[in-house]
């Protein structure tokens, strides 16, 4: 009677939420970030059990989620910005990027435009560089730096131009 009911219970937990923790958020990160549709692919997960949950609510999980998912733009614009709040609070580079042009372009709060830029801009993102140096141009006193940023040879190397510089964006 015993292993009947043993047998029951084990066949609760599915094979995959048996692995290691730390296994399952690598399968996780991995899947998520070449995913066409991750919010929807990790709202799914979330779902599934209170280990997956624990899992995508991970910084860890935020920080290689793609967020180019543009159907949920369309959609739902406010639960997609709250995605990228979170991934951009993970350190999310794409995130802090597309959270400082909404800030910066949408919402006129240009210190906390400059603030997701710059991190962005920090880790290599090189539209971000461009991004600021185009924007401090207007200000007087941060001219100097944003001619630096844009004389940075990784702009000039990656030959920015705008039909170059809209392909990345989309």
């Amino acid at each position: 009677m015993m292993d009947k009911k043993m047998k029951i219970e084990d066949a609760r937990e599915s094979d995959i939420s048996l692995l290691p923790p730390e296994l399952l958020e690598e399968i996780i990160q991995r899947a998520l970030s070449s995913s066409p549709t991750p919010i929807r692919d990790i709202r799914s997960l979330r779902r599934t059990c209170k280990k997956f949950h624990a899992i995508c609510s991970s910084k860890r999980v935020g920080k290689y989620v793609s967020v180019e998912d543009w159907s949920m733009y369309w959609h739902n614009k406010e639960g997609y910005f709250g995605f990228v709040r979170f991934c951009a609070e993970s350190e999310n580079v794409n995130a802090s990027f597309l959270l400082g042009l909404e800030e910066m372009v949408n919402l006129g709060r240009f210190d906390i435009a400059l603030h997701h830029l710059q991190f962005a801009a920090s880790q290599g993102h090189i539209v971000s560089k461009y991004f600021m140096g185009v924007f401090l141009l207007g200000d007087e006193s941060s001219r100097s730096y944003a001619i630096n940023l844009l004389n940075e040879k990784s702009l000039k190397r990656e030959k920015i131009t705008g039909h170059a510089l809209i392909e990345r964006i989309l």
